[in-house]
């Protein structure tokens, strides 16, 4: 593989990887948020669903795992 090539893998994992710290942070502070307000699931489905935001944040959280696994999943193998 070229150097290029490999400088490329590394800052699109490193991009990924900024990317999945703050999805983390926000899915955890929503879902402790949900937790401590008593939220059901159907209560929390009520709120999200239609909701162009969130369908977008997680495509975003979908995305960067997608771009983020693979190549670490290269290096192990």
């Amino acid at each position: 593989m070229s150097v290029r090539a490999q400088v490329l893998l590394w800052t699109a994992q490193r991009f990924s990887a900024a990317v999945l710290a703050v999805c983390v942070v926000v899915h955890l502070v929503t879902i402790i948020y949900a937790v401590r307000n008593g939220l059901s699931a159907a209560e929390i489905l009520g709120r999200t669903r239609g909701s162009y935001a969130w369908a977008g944040f997680y495509a975003i959280f979908v995305a960067a795992v997608v771009v983020h696994a693979p190549i670490g999943l290269r290096t192990i193998l």
